[in-house]
Formats: structure tokens, sequence, C-alpha cells
């Protein structure tokens, strides 16, 4: 382990390690484990399985548990915000979405005195206190006392930035009192910048990154044409209209056999099953549910599917495709969030949102089927230099040393 400004990471998670959730953080948490003495990690919620750590990082359950007492203290405390209430309910006027940006507006004001307490209460000094997500855990961490010798950060995903279905407020709260915000594209830094006061030196990129775990492996011939998604089954990621796609190529070339495979569970999966298992002769789609991501890797590797398709109403930068990359495998992508730096003309498709599905359909028939215009190699290089896991953590590691250092001789 290497010598570092700060000693110690304090990691705000929402489940994690916990449940199934932000199984991408697995990568980021066993390189960061080697630069700290000890990581804490303080999920907001608990589940049953609990991911296997390294033997530096801790759990600390100080935000897991609160009741309707805390609840009701918290909103006494509260010294609510109503020009921020009234900002935030003007910029999303148009979503429709007053009861939800109020419910969550309130949301952050209990939750996040709530937290801010439970946070004072275990300072931990030479340490880089971080928000995995530019929500309720990044505006308690804006609320609550900076560490003597510490930092305060976040990371900027989609969810937590983009308003699509309802508004976030305190985001400018967050930029003044955080030491630095990293989005996770540069689509997402250029929206924050667009639509909240917050200063330009505060916000980096720094992208995730995936680790490839088997090898290049060459694809065995096969009678039909595969397609593969991966992602939680809920209605902001469009299966079906994924499923809709695959049937429709396959209507349309009835000579052709297709298969589509779906990795991950959710809220739609059973309806999703119901609705789309054995409808047309010529092609098969098969929802997988849960599984490991092992298991997906090992199926690219052994398979190497003909594309990925992500046709999701709205991304932050998709960590599906890119382990899909990794293993040279096209892309099909609506152009939302962070999509286009991941999916352009030598890694795949890149669509509308909103686009029409017979154009769709034509472009996946004539650029991946008829003829493969894309180079497995070249995808697979692409891949090494934006978003090897190992390449994208060490820098985020260095920009985090820089930036503790230069708040210790600020202090």
């Amino acid at each position: 382990m290497e010598n570092s400004s700060a000693s110690y990471l304090v990691l705000f998670t929402e489940q994690y390690p916990f449940g199934e959730g932000e199984g991408f953080l697995d990568e980021e948490i066993k390189f960061l484990s080697t630069k700290f003495l000890t990581i804490y990690i303080c999920p907001r919620k608990t589940g049953r399985e609990q991911r296997l750590l390294p033997n530096n990082v801790v759990i600390n359950a100080s935000l897991l548990r609160y009741g309707i007492c805390d609840v009701l203290r918290s909103f006494l405390k509260c010294n609510f915000d109503y020009r921020e209430l009234n900002h935030v309910l003007k910029r999303n006027y148009k979503n429709n979405s007053a009861l939800k940006t109020l419910k969550n507006y309130f949301g952050y004001e209990i939750i996040g005195n709530i937290y801010k307490d439970r946070i004072n209460s275990f300072q931990i000094d030479n340490s880089i206190y971080y928000s995995y997500w530019f929500k309720h855990t990044a505006y308690s961490l804006a609320l609550s006392k900076k560490p003597n010798n510490g930092v305060k950060i976040c990371r900027c995903h989609g969810s937590d930035i983009y308003e699509i279905n309802y508004g976030h407020p305190f985001r400018e709260k967050i930029g003044k009192e955080l030491d630095q915000l990293f989005t996770i594209s540069n689509q997402g830094k250029e929206y924050i910048l667009r639509n909240y006061h917050i200063e330009k030196d505060k916000l980096e990129t720094s992208n995730l990154g995936t680790k490839r775990l088997f090898n290049f492996s060459k694809r065995e011939p096969r009678d039909y044409i595969l397609s593969v998604s991966c992602s939680n089954c809920i209605e902001l990621k469009r299966i079906d209209l994924i499923c809709r796609v695959v049937e429709k190529l396959a209507f349309n070339h009835p000579n052709l056999c297709f298969k589509h495979v779906h990795f991950g569970a959710g809220p739609l999966l059973n309806h999703l099953k119901s609705i789309y298992n054995e409808s047309i002769d010529n092609v098969e789609i098969d929802f997988r549910g849960s599984v490991r991501n092992e298991d997906i890797q090992l199926f690219y590797s052994k398979l190497v599917p003909d594309y990925f398709i992500n046709l999701s109403e709205s991304e932050g930068l998709p960590v599906s495709m890119m382990e899909a990359i990794s293993y040279g495998i096209p892309l099909v992508g609506t152009d939302v969030g962070g999509v286009k730096e991941i999916v352009n003309k030598e890694t795949g498709i890149l669509i509308p949102k909103d686009f029409q599905i017979q154009d769709l359909i034509e472009s996946i028939y004539q650029n991946i089927i008829d003829k493969n215009h894309f180079n497995r190699k070249t995808i697979m290089d692409f891949w090494t230099q934006n978003f090897n896991s190992a390449k994208n953590y060490a820098s985020f590691y260095s920009k985090l040393l820089e930036l503790s250092w230069t708040q210790n001789i600020k202090d």
C-alpha cells in the first residue's frame, strides 16, 4: 500500500456492499483498498446478501437505521429553504412532476439532516469523504463538518444528474460545499454546467471502468444471430422496445434465426417473460434474470454476441456497454446521457432516443448482420484506451491525491 496525504476513505453508497446493485463499485473498491489504510463503507440500505470485501474495508452501519422519531426530530430541526423548493419546481415544471419533486425535496431535507448528525458523530481525520451519488448523501456531506485534513467529494452518474421524472434539489449547495464533483461522462459535466450554478473548476470527468476477466477468443460459427442486453428490468430501460426490435428483425428476415438474451432482474421481469416468450417461430428471447458478472463475461467471451443493445430513455455512461466492448462486441445505443462517448462509428450504431423501429432494424441488418462493418480488435482497443478499470481508477486516485494535497496546503 502506498502512502497518501489522506490515509482513510469514507464511502457513502445506496446499498453496496449489500444486495445486487452498484456492482460497478467492485473493481473500484479492490483498487482503492490498496491505496488507503482503511476504507469505511456507509450504505443507506441493507440486504440479505453481502459481497466479499478486502480485509481493510469495513462496513459502518451509521446510516442504516432511523425511525419515525428520528424523522420527526429532523423535520422540526429543518430550516426549509422555500426559495430552493420554488427554484427546483420551476426548473421541472415541464416534467409534470411537481408531486415527485416535492417529495424528493422534503426527503433531502429530512434524511439529509439525519445523516448529517450521524456523519458528524464519526468524524475521521486525514480522510476523504466520498459520496458515490450526487444525491442524499452528497447533500448530507454538504451540511456536515469537514474532517481535519480531509476533503469531501462525490461522483455524478446519470439518474442523479438528469432531471427526467422529477427535480433534484440543492445542486448548488452541494457544489459549493464539496471540494470536487466527479462526473462519469463529459455529457454529465456539461449538463451540470448548463443547468446549475456550480463553478467549472469544481467539476471534473472521471470515467468508470471494467476489468476483462477472460481472454480474447475466436467466435465459433453458429446458425443464428445473437444479440444481448444487460440492465435492470425497469421502465426507464425500455426492454420491451428491445424485444420489439428483435421480433421485427425476425419477421422481416424469416430465412434467418434470431436469439436475444437479457441479463438482469427487476420489477418488470415476469411481465416481460409473459409477453415475449415463443411469440415468433424464428426468434427466441431468453430472460436470464440476475446473473453473476463473471458468468456474463464468460458468456461474452465464449459466444461473442453479434451486438449488444441498450435503448434506455436516460443513461449516465453504461458500465454494461464497457463490459461488452471489452470483448469486441459492437454496440447499439440511444443518444442519451454519455452514451455517445462510448458508441461511435468504430464501436457501433448510435440512434436518436425517439427512433423509428424500421430505421433501426435496417441499420442493424445492413451494418452488422448482412455485412459486419465493425472490427472486433478496434472495439477492444477503444475499451483499453478509455474504459479499462486499472487505468481509470489509477487516474481517479491520482486526482484524489492531488485534491488532498491542495486542500491541506490551503488549510
